[in-house]
């Protein structure tokens, strides 16, 4: 399930994914054994501690930082998804309107460029990039360790897709084919992430966002994160036309999913 070939990022899709956790030494040994990432350490203005980037075929694909200040009190590790957008103040703009909280209004990055961070009406945070000296991450299909896919988890499925097709280019396609109701966000006829409603069997857990990496092998990947200190938290499973996937926590604490995608849903 390995692909080489990359093209430029489209507006709407994910185009960076960034961990925030309490100990970046930890998470950088446990993703680049399990992933093939490399990193490297920048310096960000505004950021007491190194930014940590991560590449993969030669693409910087992610950053990690540390959690540091009042602000990240009762903050859990996790993964942030940033969405490619052509304007970040537009975007903001219509966040609060449409019953959203920023949470970081429009910044510029030296060098990189503008985002801004805001949160959902049910509390699920998200992030969107605009470009400047730095291109957003392009598309890099399902080259084993990339980032590939970004799901909604929220009580309010209905509301969530009002939320978002107003502030993001995205439009919201119900699937009520599989074994419970699932929506895709499209950009035009291209499929850049999901959401799937909280089902009570899921426990406790509160609205979000999830990060999912294409593996060429789902199971091998899922026993290699348990020998680097990783813990599953819904082993791996098949879903029907779509692939094999599983669910997990690496030993910062941090949740993602790992996926291998059935050749007939590529």
């Amino acid at each position: 399930m390995s692909q080489d070939a990359t093209k430029q990022a489209t507006f709407g899709s994910f185009c960076w994914n960034e961990l925030a956790t309490r100990d970046t030494a930890a998470a950088i040994t446990f993703y680049t054994r399990l992933f093939g990432w490399e990193s490297r350490e920048q310096a960000v203005p505004g950021m007491d501690a190194p930014y940590k980037m991560v590449r993969l075929a030669g693409e910087d694909i992610a950053g990690m930082y540390d959690m540091a200040g009042q602000h990240f009190e009762g903050v859990p590790p996790h993964w942030m998804n940033y969405v490619h957008v052509e304007d970040v103040d537009a975007v903001a703009a219509k966040v609060e309107p449409a019953g959203g909280k920023l949470l970081f209004p429009p910044m510029d990055i030296p060098g990189v460029g503008r985002m801004a961070a805001f949160a959902d009406p049910e509390g699920a945070a998200i992030s969107v990039f605009q470009e400047g000296e730095r291109k957003a991450r392009p598309d890099m299909g399902l080259t084993h360790g990339s980032f590939c896919w970004g799901e909604l988890y929220t009580n309010d499925p209905e509301a969530a897709t009002a939320f978002y097709t107003e502030v993001l280019p995205w439009d919201g396609h119900r699937k009520d084919d599989g074994p419970m109701p699932y929506t895709e966000w499209m950009v035009g006829d291209q499929s850049v992430g999901g959401m799937m409603k909280i089902d009570p069997s899921f426990g406790p857990i509160p609205p979000h966002w999830l990060t999912y990496m294409a593996v060429d092998d789902c199971d091998a990947c899922v026993a290699k994160a348990v020998e680097l200190g990783g813990t599953p938290k819904m082993p791996a499973m098949d879903i029907e036309g779509v692939g094999r996937f599983a669910l997990l926590d690496d030993p910062t604490g941090a949740t993602f999913a790992v996926i291998t995608l059935d050749p007939k849903h590529c």
